[in-house]
């Protein structure tokens, strides 16, 4: 007779095996795992491909749909970070005027309003990568210090 650990022992993997079975042969888990993969090499856009492609086999593949919602997230985050930097650049070159407009400040004065509300409006709760929401939060805190500046400065 089996002892009660044995017992365990063997359901447990069959248990595995079982779920390993299903893995192969299922292309929609076989999709969300390599998506997976994808997102933690940091290749957002092909994780959000794949787990879209998932959900497209098997519309209640929760993790699929998991990693698809993360995907989106940081893909947003990258775009805010792209959009934020391009602004940067555009602002240092018009600060290193001599002579600012009051339509130059207020084209800068904008691009800070827009970055901030951008940041904002962000779903920052999904995201796993700490260096993404860092350097979010840098670009949001560097763009609220000049908006804060040139409010100030225009009194």
């Amino acid at each position: 007779m089996l002892s009660k650990y044995l017992k365990f022992l063997l359901l447990f993997f069959l248990t595995i095996i079982a779920v390993l079975i299903y893995l192969e042969f299922n292309e929609s888990y076989k999709l969300s795992i390599e998506s997976k993969l994808f997102y933690a090499l940091g290749d957002y856009n092909t994780s959000y491909e794949l787990s879209d492609q998932a959900l497209r086999l098997q519309e209640y593949n929760t993790m699929a749909l998991h990693i698809k919602n993360r995907s989106k997230a940081s893909i947003e985050i990258v775009e805010f970070l792209k959009e934020s930097e391009e602004f940067e650049i555009e602002i240092k070159n018009t600060l290193a005027k001599t002579n600012l407009t009051k339509g130059e400040m207020s084209k800068i004065k904008m691009m800070t309003d827009v970055i901030i509300n951008r940041y904002l409006n962000l779903n920052k709760v999904f995201i796993e990568d700490d260096n993404l929401l860092n350097s979010a939060k840098t670009q949001y805190l560097k763009f609220q210090k000049l908006n804060h500046e040139i409010t100030t400065n225009a009194k």
